[in-house]
């Protein structure tokens, strides 16, 4: 299969919380990868493909926010989707949010 993506995906556990535009209702999850441009996480729940996603991630002691839209869902085995989404508009992640992982990745150290 041929890849599409301009970034590679990094693993990430990193905790986030999201919300679907039009439901003030907040959601927690982790995240599974992410990228410069998009992200792929955990939900409880099926979200359908074109919703927009306000996200916050959680790192550190720090939060990090943006918006971002339901591209692709895939349902797990244990009833759970992987969720995966185009940021909208860049949220500000710190380097360490990805760097750090793909240092350890590659075995560069901190």
């Amino acid at each position: 299969m041929l890849e599409k993506r301009k970034y590679i995906r990094i693993p990430n556990s990193s905790e986030m919380k999201y919300e679907i535009s039009g439901n003030p209702k907040s959601y927690s999850s982790l995240i599974h990868n992410i990228s410069p441009e998009g992200a792929c996480f955990l939900s409880q729940d099926f979200i359908p493909i074109g919703s927009i996603l306000k996200l916050t991630f959680l790192y550190e002691k720090y939060s990090y926010g943006g918006s971002a839209k339901v591209i692709w869902v895939k349902q797990e085995a244990d009833n759970k989707y992987k969720v995966g989404v185009k940021f909208i508009d860049q949220p500000k992640l710190p380097e360490n949010l990805i760097g750090l992982e793909e240092r350890k990745r590659l075995n560069l150290g901190d």
